[in-house]
């Protein structure tokens, strides 16, 4: 599915351009965009044997400091 492949493309890009800077404006659209697979996500990672693809972008998120905070303002993923 074409969300699916975009959302590795991010992860992908993250990983490789540690220092990506995408801004706030990117994020703002991101997290409008993936709100309704946010509802979802807790549920479908317990079912499902590999990682999902926004779970992917996620994890590469983490892995800066300056995209964690974006991380953070998503309550439902941290609880």
């Amino acid at each position: 599915e074409l969300r699916s492949l975009c959302l590795k493309i991010i992860a992908h890009v993250l990983d490789k351009y540690e220092d990506c800077d995408l801004g706030s404006e990117f994020w703002d659209l991101f997290f409008s965009a993936v709100n309704p697979l946010i509802k979802n996500f807790k549920q479908e990672g317990s079912s499902s044997e590999k990682p999902s693809s926004l779970f992917s972008c996620f994890l590469s998120m983490s892995k800066s400091r300056n995209l964690v905070t974006f991380l953070c303002r998503e309550e439902s993923l941290l609880f």
